[in-house]
């Protein structure tokens, strides 16, 4: 399984690109400092590479290039907020490719008015063969809530 994550304690103000650690199923994380928009490509199916930027203090938009696939991979995008309360709002919305993303049932893209710590995600496939990278594009809006963390899992 590959995860992309970024937490919180990796934002800093002003800063157009966050660092992100790239977590492998061995549970190894890329050293402290090196940000997952540097990585390279290689042949490895586990590296994405991913760009997270604050367009304002409300949204945040996320890039992750997913490499070709060899056969049919599931992902599933994940964003944590915590400190929602009764007058919060969130939301998430993905494109693959500059196409809006319908995400498949079972996933959850909008939140409004709810307590506490609040998980929104969507999950997609992309089918094989694949000839080229996809780029995965989110939109994250938040109102009322502290932006914890986001992560992209390939299952």
């Amino acid at each position: 399984m590959l995860r992309v994550s970024a937490p919180r304690s990796a934002f800093r103000m002003g800063a157009a690109v966050l660092s992100m650690a790239i977590v492998l199923s061995t549970g190894l994380a890329m050293p402290s400092g090196v940000s997952a928009a540097a990585t390279t490509s290689t042949t490895s199916t586990t590296d994405v590479p991913c760009n997270q930027t604050l367009h304002n203090w409300k949204t945040r938009l996320v890039e992750c290039r997913l490499p070709p696939a060899a056969s049919d991979i599931r992902y599933r995008l994940t964003v944590v907020f915590t400190g929602s309360h009764d007058d919060t709002s969130l939301s998430l919305a993905a494109s693959l490719d500059g196409r809006e993303l319908a995400c498949e049932p079972g996933s959850k893209t909008r939140s409004d008015f709810e307590d506490g710590t609040v998980v929104l995600s969507c999950g997609f496939a992309l089918t094989a063969p694949g000839t080229t990278e996809t780029l995965l594009e989110a939109t994250v809006k938040f109102n009322h809530a502290d932006y914890e963390s986001f992560a992209l899992e390939a299952q």
